[in-house]
């Protein structure tokens, strides 16, 4: 069996597909709501939106960070702190998941989560461009990921064993032992359409060469994937949409170009 095909059927057996639908339908929903290119926005508030809406949904419904409960707490004593910044529609949506079923697993400061020997981590990238990410363009925590060798590359110059790696895991993170893959997320905002795509990435050498050992779409959709009128409009997460009606304000958008935002672009 390939790795892919292995890593997809775990990941549906634990439901982990329903938590990537259910987080990009809602994260991307409430982007279309939010985004105004009249009031200034662009790809970068794109970028920064949605990732911040991911990684509070993959936490919420994980029960990670904030939403972890102290041991021994009921499930029960928690859902007014669930139930916050989200519609009611939202929640009752929300696959449900075994306290501890998914734990937060972040890798050289970037988010990510695992379940079982199965971790991801976030990137964005421009919608229909899947196959033309540059990994040498990203953080240094995704080209390491991406340089990372699999056991399934023939073409690979060297093998695991000649590393001194193990079959799965990174070297650099000593925490986790398992496979290291990434969720990229892309929108379109001209359409509100949104895709995601889980895969192992891969460092490309030179021109035409492919960012990926394998890729799975996992989720898309958005009014620009469905019938005009068969989508609810309304903001499910999180928080109040921005508005328009308030007086002007300087923005600075230079001191954003930190870690934390080359981890989403």
């Amino acid at each position: 069996m390939s790795e892919q095909a292995e890593v997809v059927g775990a990941l549906e057996e634990a439901k982990i597909i329903n938590l990537f639908e259910w987080a990009g339908r809602i994260a991307y929903g409430r982007v279309f709501q939010d985004f105004d290119e009249e009031a200034g926005h662009d790809q970068a508030i794109v970028g920064s939106l949605g990732y911040k809406y991911l990684i509070n949904l993959l936490d919420r419904a994980g029960g990670c960070g904030k939403y972890a409960l102290p041991e021994g707490t009921s499930p029960e004593a928690g859902l007014d702190l669930l139930r916050a910044g989200i519609t009611d529609e939202a929640f009752d949506d929300m696959p449900p998941f075994t306290p501890g079923s998914i734990i937060r697993s972040n890798f050289n400061g970037s988010p990510g989560w695992a379940s079982g020997n199965i971790r991801w981590l976030l990137q964005s990238y421009n919608f229909g461009e899947i196959d033309r990410i540059s990994w040498s363009q990203k953080s240094e925590t995704k080209r390491r990921v991406a340089q990372h060798p699999s056991s399934e590359d023939p073409n690979a110059l060297f093998t695991l064993a000649d590393l001194g790696l193990e079959e799965e895991g990174l070297v650099e993170d000593l925490d986790f032992t398992g496979k290291t893959l990434v969720l990229a997320h892309a929108f379109d905002r001209a359409t509100g359409s949104f895709e995601m795509y889980l895969g192992r990435s891969r460092e490309t050498v030179s021109r035409g060469d492919t960012p990926w050992h394998w890729r799975h779409l996992v989720a898309f959709g958005g009014p620009g994937a469905v019938p005009l009128g068969t989508m609810d409009e309304t903001p499910d997460l999180p928080g109040t949409p921005a508005s328009s009606d308030v007086e002007d304000t300087p923005v600075r958008l230079r001191p954003l170009q930190d870690t934390q935002i080359r981890e989403q672009n």
